[in-house]
């Protein structure tokens, strides 16, 4: 006898399917497109990112610590909407899969580029899944919680984005603790 169970899994995994696909073709798409890169503001765009995700921080009883070092305004050759899209999907690992109750962004202009780096717990004792963290569908846990759990697309989105826009990135993981970060030159008038 159904009570609805069924149903019910069958429809959360249709949706989990159809989120899957949404992704994999956003993927195709940002490796394919054109990007139109602009003047964009960062500091603005990165307390705005950060602003959005303090509450589901907090939800999670976790703390999102901000040392942002950039003048008032920074600007950058960047497609704003897809550079949000990285921020947000750093920010969104962070909060999945760390370790611990705290994680630390931090944001400054150094050798003419910003750098942003975002920072938590993590288990690195396997240092040749971190080899594979930028491949698509490659998952290196599962989240704190089984509802957050992704599809292993975020890094290999942001990858692409970030390979577009000429940026350096990449990761450490080390000692326990695992950060994301990547650069982006500054123009204008904003260089130290």
């Amino acid at each position: 006898m159904d009570d609805g169970t069924y149903a019910e899994v069958i429809g959360r995994q249709t949706k989990q399917m159809a989120g899957m696909i949404d992704q994999l073709l956003e993927l195709s798409r940002l490796q394919t497109e054109v990007y139109e890169l602009a003047p964009t503001e960062l500091h603005q765009l990165l307390s705005a990112t950060v602003e959005d995700y303090r509450t589901a921080f907090r939800h999670r009883n976790m703390e999102l610590i901000v040392e942002d070092a950039l003048p008032p305004q920074v600007w950058v050759m960047a497609d704003g909407r897809k550079l949000e899209s990285v921020l947000r999907n750093l920010l969104s690992n962070a909060l999945k899969y760390s370790e611990g109750n705290e994680v630390r962004v931090s944001a400054e202009v150094r050798s003419d580029a910003v750098h942003f780096r975002i920072a938590n717990n993590a288990d690195t004792r396997n240092k040749a899944k971190w080899d594979q963290v930028w491949e698509p569908f490659f998952v290196m846990e599962e989240s704190r919680s089984k509802q957050l759990s992704g599809t292993g697309l975020g890094l290999s989105i942001t990858a692409s984005i970030l390979q577009k826009h000429g940026a350096a990135y990449g990761h450490e993981a080390e000692d326990g603790k695992a950060a994301f970060y990547f650069s982006l030159g500054v123009i204008g008038g904003n260089k130290k």
